[in-house]
C-alpha cells in the first residue's frame, strides 16, 4: 500500500504543477491581450490625429476632385486595418511565431531531418496562403471601392 501512496502523491504533485502552469499561462495570455488592446487604441489615436492633421494641410483643390466622404471612408478603413493587424499580431501571431521557433528548435534536438522538413514546409504553407489571398484581395478591392463610394455619397448628403 505504501508504494501506491507514493505514486498518488507524485501524480497529485504533477496535477498541481500543471494547474499552476495553466493559471500562469492564462494570466500571461490575458496580460498580452490587454497590452495588445492598449497598443491598438493608442495607435488608432495617433494615426487618427496624424491623418487629420495631414488632411488639414492639403490644398482645397485636392478635395474638389474627390468625395470628402470617400476620403474619410478610406482613412477610417486604413486606420482600422493597421490597428487590427497590430492587435492580431500582438495577441496571436507573436505567440504563433514563438511556438513555431520552439517547435523547430525542439525538433532539431531530437531529429534534425524533421526540423529541416518543417523549416521547408512552414514557408511553403505561408506562400500557398498568400497565393490564395490574392484572389480574395481582388474581390475585396471591388467591395472597398463600393463601400468608399457609397459611404462618401452618404456622408456628403448628411453633411
Amino acid at each position: 500500500m505504501r508504494g501506491n501512496d507514493h505514486h498518488i502523491r507524485d501524480i497529485m504533485l504533477l496535477v498541481v504543477v500543471i494547474l499552476v502552469l495553466d493559471v500562469v499561462n492564462s494570466l500571461l495570455t490575458n496580460v498580452n491581450g490587454w497590452l495588445g488592446d492598449i497598443m491598438s487604441a493608442k495607435m488608432r489615436q495617433i494615426l487618427s490625429t496624424r491623418y487629420f492633421s495631414k488632411l488639414l494641410e492639403l490644398p482645397q483643390s485636392w478635395f474638389d476632385e474627390e468625395l470628402t466622404g470617400s476620403i474619410t471612408s478610406k482613412l477610417t478603413r486604413s486606420i482600422t486595418n493597421v490597428t487590427d493587424f497590430a492587435k492580431a499580431f500582438s495577441n496571436n501571431f507573436f505567440t504563433l511565431l514563438l511556438t513555431t521557433f520552439a517547435v523547430l528548435i525542439i525538433s532539431a534536438i531530437y531529429s534534425w531531418p524533421l526540423a529541416l522538413l518543417l523549416a521547408i514546409v512552414f514557408p511553403i504553407y505561408v506562400w500557398l496562403t498568400a497565393l490564395t489571398s490574392r484572389n480574395w484581395q481582388t474581390h475585396r478591392d471591388v467591395i472597398n471601392h463600393h463601400i468608399d463610394t457609397a459611404g462618401g455619397r452618404f456622408q456628403e448628403v448628411v453633411s
